[in-house]
């Protein structure tokens, strides 16, 4: 100590602030450096969860809208199955077929299912129709099968004229059903 109240004043005054500095580095070096890096690690943290909140919050929306779409895509499907008998009810759309023709005055020469076709989710039953009956007929005909609650369709219609001025009417109707609703 004797030494030190030798020293002149401004030795002293850089001792104390030489003693203080490496006082504060020390306490910087050991204690304040290492909280700052937890305090970095821990915004670096925060940053990338509100990235993967972001993230997960756009995905849930999509999964959202997802939903919504699921939804209406069952609603129009419930619609369309309504549309296409199942095969309990193929009989009873055939028998509305050729009940429709026969109280319009058509006489059926010919009403032959043919084997079922599978196209995608649907198959597909073809109808040979042979018809004997006029023109008009054949029109209310047609006029009663389109407002069948089931889809038939209706291709490759040709008509002749018999001896006694009737048509001969040949075509192919096609009903469907959902392969699902075996």
């Amino acid at each position: 100590m004797k030494k030190f109240d030798e020293l002149d004043k401004k030795k002293k005054i850089f001792l104390y602030i030489s003693f203080f500095a490496l006082i504060f580095l020390l306490y910087y070096y050991f204690f304040l450096s290492p909280v700052f890096l937890k305090i970095q690690n821990i915004n670096r943290n925060i940053a990338a969860a509100k990235l993967r909140l972001n993230d997960n919050c756009m995905m849930a929306n999509i999964i959202q809208d997802f939903r919504k779409e699921k939804k209406q895509a069952l609603k129009k499907l419930d619609k369309l199955a309504k549309v296409l008998p199942s095969k309990n009810k193929m009989p009873s759309l055939l028998a509305d077929i050729s009940e429709a023709g026969t109280g319009l005055g058509l006489e059926f020469i010919l009403f032959q299912p043919e084997d079922e076709i599978k196209k995608d989710i649907v198959m597909c039953l073809p109808i040979n129709i042979r018809l004997i009956g006029s023109y008009f007929s054949l029109l209310d005909f047609l006029d009663k099968i389109s407002s069948l609650q089931r889809l038939v369709n209706i291709d490759n219609i040709g008509m002749e004229r018999t001896e006694d001025d009737a048509l001969l009417i040949d075509f192919k109707a096609s009903t469907y059903k959902f392969i699902n609703n075996d």
